[in-house]
């Protein structure tokens, strides 16, 4: 019964919260709304999942984006249907978990590029689908093992918006990506060298600019690049 209510949970999301960037400004039921925030937030910080996500179903039904200034419902809401991918004992239930999360990676997206929740700055949007873009393709590749075609679409899409302006994150997925697809003639060869140019001039630009990270940058970077030395001598004359 549990797993029939999920399944019908999911397959009604889209309709129901999934075309929404909507906040509890201004509903009637405001407070009771900002109280189930609370409430699942806490039990998110006490990794208690279950209850999480009751509460945050309840919340983010109606209103995704909280009180209209914040993308943490929708961070949090793929957390927990990660969470619920890796206990699902059907593959049922993992496929849906999987769909959900995805799902609001792609809700998450649509309600920055239209600025229904709102960004500072000149950069900040771009910035932003950067990082939505790179953590989707980090949780594709880890958590999800989606097809490496899809996988490497959001890559580059946080490449895109982006520029130097990523997470290190995506380094490991990215060359692991391309080196299989062109050993496999799936990628051309000016297409992986692209690629490992422009990763290894965000990899150079944070070194060099972001003295909290460098060290995490250094590393991913010298582990990038042991994959792509694979090929090295294959992309490069």
């Amino acid at each position: 019964m549990k797993k029939l209510l999920f399944l019908l949970f999911v397959s009604s999301y889209s309709l129901a919260s999934f075309g929404q960037c909507a906040s509890w400004e201004g509903s009637a039921n405001k407070d009771e709304l900002e109280n189930y925030h609370v409430i699942y937030r806490q039990f998110m910080k006490n990794q208690n999942f279950a209850g999480a996500f009751e509460n945050w179903n309840k919340v983010f039904a109606i209103a995704p984006s909280a009180d209209g200034k914040r993308d943490i419902q929708y961070m949090d809401g793929i957390e927990l249907y990660k969470d619920k991918f890796t206990k699902a004992t059907s593959e049922a239930d993992k496929e849906a978990a999987k769909k959900a999360a995805l799902a609001i990676y792609d809700q998450l997206v649509n309600c920055v590029s239209s600025k229904a929740i709102p960004c500072d700055g000149a950069d900040c949007v771009n910035k932003k689908l950067a990082f939505v873009y790179g953590r989707k393709a980090f949780d594709m590749f880890y958590t999800f093992n989606m097809p490496y075609e899809e996988n490497m679409e959001a890559i580059n899409k946080a490449i895109e918006f982006g520029g130097n302006d990523n997470e290190y994150i995506i380094f490991a997925p990215a060359a692991s990506i391309s080196v299989y697809q062109f050993q496999n003639k799936l990628m051309e060869k000016g297409k992986v060298a692209d690629l490992y140019k422009k990763l290894n001039e965000i990899a150079d630009y944070q070194i060099n600019n972001n003295a909290n990270l460098s060290a995490y940058y250094t590393q991913a970077k010298e582990n990038m690049n042991g994959t792509f030395a694979t090929i090295e001598d294959q992309i490069f004359e």
